[in-house]
């Protein structure tokens, strides 16, 4: 068996050019040519998290999306215990 020399190169980003690519990615975001919410399922809170995983089974579509227990907007709401 012949030797042969392999060499491993990475990559960063799928060696992108981040300072030119990120802020052309956002510019097509701000200018609605980028929908990223469009991959995004059903929003559930954390307690549902049985009932997100079960999702695909019975045919949803799109990413779930986990909130914490109690969010509004984004926002934990204060707990009355």
């Amino acid at each position: 068996m012949a030797q042969q020399e392999k060499r491993l190169i990475g990559s960063l980003y799928g060696s992108a050019n981040t300072p030119v690519d990120i802020p052309k990615l956002v510019d097509l975001f701000k200018t609605g040519r980028l929908p990223l919410h469009k991959p995004l399922g059903e929003r559930y809170e954390l307690s549902a998290i049985n009932e997100a995983y079960a999702a695909p089974s019975r045919g949803a579509t799109g990413r779930a999306v986990i909130i914490p227990d109690g969010a509004v907007s984004g926002r934990p709401r204060a707990r009355r215990d």
